[in-house]
């Protein structure tokens, strides 16, 4: 019998379950509504199964896409830009960032790739920046990288740690990134 990882949305003003979905063979480690500026109503998660699911929130929840580009467990996905061009970046413990453009068909958004980068060491999390133009990333080697969300080029790379010991497991921005 397959086993399915199960995840349930839940409205805030009553605390009301609005949906339960299952959807992958592992431990769901990412979730990420698209923001109102992309125009969709997207729900994404990712999982330790190497699996990006795409939910249409518009048509109560249903799939709309599944995305297998990942060698290795999804650590994070993100949303950017504004209709008609939106994107969707996901990086994970297979060293590697994703970029995916969206193009709008009969049936909705459908993402394809548009540009990868491989790193040498693990990416943790990643965040946008307030212009949501760029995306910053937390590294395994304590370090945190800066792309271009458009092109995918890394921009910076930045010490993130003082020293050489823990980790840099999160990554949070709070402004726009200055030319």
């Amino acid at each position: 019998m397959r086993r399915f990882s199960v995840f349930s949305i839940f409205g805030l003003d009553f605390l009301d379950q609005l949906v339960k979905i299952e959807a992958h063979d592992s431990e769901v480690l990412c979730l990420e509504f698209s923001p109102t500026s992309t125009g969709m109503n997207l729900l994404a998660s990712a999982s330790r199964d190497r699996l990006i699911h795409i939910f249409n929130l518009e048509k109560n929840y249903s799939l709309q896409q599944t995305l297998n580009d990942h060698s290795a467990s999804i650590t994070a996905v993100k949303f950017s830009g504004e209709s008609p061009e939106v994107r969707m970046i996901s990086c994970g413990a297979d060293k590697s960032l994703y970029f995916q453009s969206a193009e709008q068909t009969v049936e909705g958004p459908w993402f394809s790739r548009s540009h990868h980068v491989v790193e040498k060491t693990t990416l943790y999390d990643m965040d946008l920046d307030s212009s949501r133009t760029h995306v910053s990333v937390a590294c395994q080697d304590r370090n945190v990288r800066v792309y271009n969300v458009e092109t995918g080029k890394l921009k910076k790379c930045v010490k993130g740690s003082s020293s050489d010991e823990g980790a840099l497991l999160k990554v949070r921005t709070c402004c726009q990134l200055t030319q």
